[in-house]
């Protein structure tokens, strides 16, 4: 088979570079040309980065043309902010001196239409302003490219440059009016893609096994949110959800590994059957007058009460997570004066006998976390050795159990990359951890990635989650609180509730206006 015409359209940054090299050394399309934009950076440096990547590659043979540098209507904006002043990254690699191919690369588009008449496929990675002055200059164009593919938009209605216009299609929009009612086939690659599929397709298209490539969330509902659209994105059959919580994953691996050493089923166990479990326990002690020695106020009629059994199952819970001896509980309660936690401690001790004895195998949502990393830390059982790389969405939900469990993860070998934002945790009631990605960072020695922009809220909600944590303290990042909002608008609302209830009666009231 022959190799395709590809003409590539590019405003050559970092991304446009790796775009080119591919397409570059791939024998399968042959590049008739490349055509320069101003974009990402000004003109002169993106030509001079696509003559660069050009080298790079050892295709001097392929012409690279200046085209337009500037949009048609609006002043030009770029990203260098995010590509760094030179576009590639200002690590010092020398982008100056090379020259370009002679003529201007709308004419060479065109003249590539006619040489390469009904089989030329048009690739833009830029704006569309040289697209839309060869339309404006030879409208009949339309009638010999029988493929575009535009890098750009976003079907979703999530931007990257604000929350809803994708970087390409901002810089020129009056260019992209032109393309669209110009006639061309038009097949659009957007922000929406790219921004779901930007660790684990592309791995999988480098040659990574699917069943290599796991997402992580901190919520099963998460999970199920990504499953779906990871699965089409893969494009092929899997040997199981590559999108899973965190506590499911952890649970498949200590179920493989006890199956692999002949142990007991594990079994999780939920937390309504461990609130009985803990209600027995406690009815027991104060039958026969037995058990941990509790100060006041937990005295017999509090220790009777639902909210209490809720609230020393999150104790134990949290316990857990943080690895905690009944020993060093000790010394920490005579350091705080809190001799509560001896009584929560030694209860927790006999809980975990009596389960260990009534259900073999057993474990809560914070102790299969835990046994999970001890069994990574030995080494991953036979049937998930095939795992290259893990993703892990809003990160700073995890709990510390968790984030030791990522840990044990990277050293076990695997490719971790994590996403999360401290500022919004929602999650610390029940003991996740803001600070996760400084704490990964000093843990791994990296720097972490912090965009410039908040997109998850617009600029008014971001002012009062400013001012909150102004005064509650960051959560160890320290630039991302430092971001703007997106320019949307957005509505607050400030309550004082007299009682829980009545807070609790407020907040599902606006869900339900909302929704």
């Amino acid at each position: 088979m022959s190799a395709r015409p590809f003409y590539i359209d590019t405003d050559t940054a970092s991304d446009d570079a790796v775009a080119l090299a591919l397409a570059l050394t791939d024998d399968r399309v042959d590049i008739v040309g490349i055509g320069v934009v101003a974009g990402n950076v000004p003109l002169a440096s993106a030509v001079q980065n696509a003559l660069y990547t050009r080298e790079v590659c050892g295709r001097g043979d392929v012409p690279v043309h200046v085209g337009a540098d500037r949009p048609l209507v609006l002043p030009l904006g770029t990203a260098q902010n995010v590509h760094g002043h030179d576009g590639m990254g200002d690590i010092g690699l020398e982008l100056r001196g090379r020259e370009p191919d002679a003529g201007h690369a709308v004419d060479a588009l065109i003249e590539a239409s006619h040489r390469h008449a009904g089989e030329l496929t048009l690739v833009t990675l830029g704006p569309l302003t040289n697209i839309a002055l060869a339309v404006h200059r030879d409208p009949t164009i339309v009638e010999r490219i029988p493929r575009v593919v535009i890098m750009g938009a976003a079907a979703d209605h999530v931007g990257n440059v604000n929350p809803v216009a994708e970087f390409n299609m901002w810089v020129d929009p009056h260019a992209v009016q032109v393309v669209l009612d110009s006639g061309l086939p038009l097949e659009f690659v957007g922000w929406d893609i790219s921004r779901r599929d930007a660790v684990i397709v592309p791995l999988h298209r480098a040659g990574v096994s699917a069943d290599g490539l796991l997402i992580l969330t901190p919520t099963r509902v998460m999970a199920s949110r990504v499953r779906d659209q990871l699965g089409v994105a893969l494009g092929v059959t899997t040997s199981g959800p590559r999108a899973r919580s965190l506590q499911a994953f952890a649970f498949a691996l200590v179920a493989e590994h006890h199956r692999e050493r002949g142990l007991p089923e594990p079994e999780l166990i939920k937390a309504r059957l461990l609130d009985a479990d803990i209600q027995a326990l406690l009815e027991g002690h104060l039958e026969d007058r037995s058990g941990p020695a509790w100060p006041e106020p937990l005295g017999d009629l509090a220790r009777t009460s639902p909210r209490f059994r809720t609230e020393l199952r999150e104790w134990l819970a949290r316990a857990s997570e943080y690895d905690l001896s009944l020993e060093r509980i000790r010394e920490l309660a005579s350091e705080h004066t809190r001799p509560e936690w001896v009584a929560a401690a030694e209860f927790g001790e006999e809980l975990r006998t009596v389960l260990a004895s009534a259900r073999p195998g057993a474990y809560t949502s914070a102790e299969i976390i835990r046994r999970a990393e001890g069994i990574v830390r030995e080494g991953l059982p036979q049937a998930w050795r095939d795992l290259v790389h893990i993703g892990v969405d809003d990160a700073h939900d995890l709990t510390v159990a968790g984030l030791e469990f990522l840990d044990a993860l990277r050293e076990a070998g695997l490719g971790v990359t994590v996403t999360g934002e401290p500022d919004v945790s929602g999650s610390t009631f029940r003991g996740s951890e803001p600070s996760a990605l400084s704490h990964l960072q000093s843990r791994w020695g990296i720097q972490p990635i912090v965009l410039d922009t908040v997109y998850r809220h617009g600029a008014d909600i971001r002012d009062v989650v400013q001012s909150m944590t102004e005064r509650i303290g960051t959560a160890g990042a320290g630039l991302q609180s430092q971001a703007p909002g997106a320019a949307v608008t957005g509505q607050e609302e400030s309550l004082v509730a007299p009682s829980f209830s009545r807070e609790a009666a407020d907040i599902a009231r606006i869900i339900l206006d909302a929704h």
